[in-house]
């Protein structure tokens, strides 16, 4: 049980009381990250992003995204569920190495902590160059998938991916 009492800062007598609030402690701990699970696949899905600063000319970027979503669910749920994972990106080359599932609002949680939800992410692939394979490395579970992305176009792209592991485009 929490109470307050009240005093004036000047005279410290007492002025007032708080209602008393009960407080049920339970076994339940809030973390900051949760392991990715062991059977969980990774899923991609594909696109393109224009950005503009004038809609009657050409975009000045064109940029393929990765849309990302688990196939597991985990406690809390999105947004404040993210990946957590490590960007290295150069030239034609794009590296992502995830490690765990994060919990961008702790030390506190939104809502009840019985609730569980797919994680959801979102990447976009900056500066290719029309006609030019980009390099995509990511690391899942501590496998790394390997495959590359070609911007053809303002509107077209190809994808050579394996889709036989844990990380799937789509």
């Amino acid at each position: 049980m929490i109470t307050a009492k009240i005093f004036d800062s000047l005279t410290h007598n007492l002025i007032g009381s708080t209602d008393t609030l009960e407080i049920n402690v339970t076994t339940d701990t809030l973390h900051p990250i949760q392991p990715i699970k062991q059977d969980d696949i990774l899923n991609i899905q594909t696109g393109i992003v224009k950005v503009y600063s004038d809609k009657s000319l050409p975009p000045d970027e064109v940029n393929v995204y990765l849309n990302l979503l688990s196939t597991e669910s985990y406690e809390n749920y999105s947004p404040y569920l993210q990946f957590d994972y490590i960007s290295t990106v150069s030239p034609n080359n794009f590296n992502y190495v995830f490690s765990d599932i994060k919990l961008t609002s702790y030390p506190f949680s939104p809502g009840t902590y019985d609730v569980t939800d797919k994680v959801y992410g979102w990447i976009d692939l900056k500066g290719l160059s029309y006609g030019t394979p980009a390099n995509l490395s990511i690391t899942w579970l501590g496998i790394t998938y390997r495959g590359s992305i070609t911007l053809l176009n303002e509107n077209q792209y190809t994808v050579n991916w394996d889709n036989s592991g844990a990380v799937k485009i789509k």
